[in-house]
């Protein structure tokens, strides 16, 4: 008799939802992790072994291997990515996808089939999308910048967004433990290729929500983007950018990025998932619960403030608009908690925007009117004008929204999307020229990053797998559209 997870996995790749469904991930009984398509899947093993490395091996297959490309530099420019759109073409790649699997397994939470969405579909409708393995989808945003950093570009294909919190701490000169880690659970590396040997005093972190890179940089190259401009010349922008977690969506990610920790192991999964011991679903978007989406990390799990605040008592560090914000000296969210927020500012209070886009979408209005709070008002700049007597921050982590939210609207292919980064690298400016300002822009590290990208969808392609999976008599829950749990 089949297995309910087998069963699962074959309705899903029923020929009839080929415009729906990408790939099936499970793991099996034995241990192995599975990815299936409709053209064939394989088994696949992790071994940990005593150096910290670790390989994997296929050990079955049939057909052929969904996974047999993982390359990095491939679609690499707006142009390609729209080609391949235009034609229909499968994902061109799946980057780092034997780690991105296996992690996300490692999860007590995790779901028992993870199904990664055809490129072209979205079920909520919007143009634009992410959170599969695909490569326009994980390939998340990179330009490092300004002291301590290396000019050119170094990139080498192996940067994820769990190597960020400790390339920080490098940077910031912070002390690592016998075991060369800085953080007390830590996946990630320092990307040393990127730095030059010297320290900075101060590292501001600057976080395009879902912002595509082929977009970015066909935006810079127009000349409609200096202040982004000025930081690549000053240093470098990773073309292939770097690979985020599955799944590649916001909470996981921005998570991977502050604790250095895979989705799988940091204890926030997704921005919605089962937790198993308590039958809990935590909606970590919406406004019932985002502000507190820190305490659902695991135990034991430090943020890059904690090490920052554990190795340099009294330091300063700000996080504005940024969900893992745990430990941080100044935090949006915490003003939410403890009921000191300002309220959004006024329409005609936010500056570097696009009106045309407000009319467009409620979302890019109201996302703009956020980004320009976590710019100003007891935010970024006057922590570095240092408007309540604190010193300078060691670190500045930035989070900009308004990048997801047209990406989501239009598609990266779509003018909102654009705008966003036009409208986006004007706050970035106000930033650098007030880091200027206080003197410490010679001292002074930039990151700018997204937390994975964003992917044109087919609006054409509608419906679910839901009477699919129906039909086959098994009781199961999908939450956020893709983690099956089966009851």
């Amino acid at each position: 008799m089949q297995d309910p997870v087998s069963t699962i996995e074959e309705a899903l790749l029923d020929p009839s939802l080929k415009d729906k469904v990408d790939l099936v991930l499970s793991k099996t009984d034995d241990g192995f992790y599975r990815v299936a398509s409709a053209d064939g899947s394989i088994n696949f093993a992790r071994q940990d072994s005593g150096d910290g490395s670790t390989e994997y091996s296929v050990v079955e297959q049939l057909g052929l291997n969904p996974l047999s490309d993982q390359a990095t530099d491939t679609v690499l420019s707006m142009d390609e990515e729209k080609r391949m759109h235009a034609s229909g073409a499968s994902p061109a790649s799946y980057p780092n996808a034997f780690e991105s699997v296996a992690q996300f397994f490692d999860s007590p939470d995790a779901s028992d089939v993870f199904v990664c969405r055809h490129p072209g579909f979205d079920p909520e409708g919007y143009s634009g999308q992410h959170g599969s393995l695909a490569l326009v989808q994980s390939r998340a945003l990179l330009i490092a910048s300004g002291a301590g950093t290396h000019h050119g570009s170094r990139g080498t294909g192996t940067e994820r967004t769990v190597d960020i919190a400790p390339t920080i701490a490098s940077l910031l000169g912070l002390e690592a433990d016998s075991r060369g880690k800085f953080l007390a659970k830590q996946d990630g590396r320092v990307l040393n290729h990127l730095l030059n040997g010297a320290t900075a005093s101060h590292v501001v972190v600057l976080l395009l929500d879902g912002c595509n890179s082929n977009l970015l940089w066909d935006v810079v190259a127009a000349g409609e983007a200096p202040a982004l401009a000025g930081l690549i010349d000053q240093g470098s922008i990773l073309r292939q950018g770097m690979t985020a977690s599955l799944p590649t969506a916001t909470l996981a990610n921005h998570t991977a990025a502050i604790t250095g920790l895979h989705p799988g192991r940091s204890g926030i999964l997704h921005h919605t998932w089962l937790k198993r011991d308590t039958g809990q679903v935590p909606e970590l978007l919406s406004f019932e619960e985002m502000f507190w989406a820190s305490d659902h990390l695991a135990p034991g799990v430090e943020t890059i403030f904690e090490v920052i605040e554990r190795q340099r008592p009294g330091s300063f560090s700000t996080a504005t608009f940024e969900y893992c914000d745990r430990g941080a000296s100044l935090s949006s969210f915490a003003m939410v908690r403890g009921g000191t927020t300002e309220g959004l500012p006024e329409l005609s209070e936010v500056r570097h925007v696009d009106h045309v886009g407000w009319t467009a979408s409620a979302e890019y209005e109201f996302l703009s009117r956020v980004d320009h709070l976590s710019m100003v008002k007891k935010q970024t700049l006057q922590a570095w004008q240092q408007v309540d007597g604190n010193p300078l921050p060691t670190l500045s982590w930035c989070s900009f929204a308004v990048t997801d939210g047209a990406g989501h609207a239009s598609g990266p292919h779509g003018e909102l999307a654009r705008q966003a980064i036009i409208d986006t690298d004007g706050r970035v400016g106000e930033i650098i020229a007030a880091v200027d300002r206080a003197g410490a822009l010679d001292h002074t590290a930039f990151l700018v990053i997204s937390d994975h990208g964003m992917e044109q969808t087919d609006n054409a392609v509608v419906g679910d797998w839901h009477g699919a999976l129906t039909q086959t008599g098994i009781g199961y829950r999908d939450i956020g559209e893709g983690l099956i749990y089966i009851d």
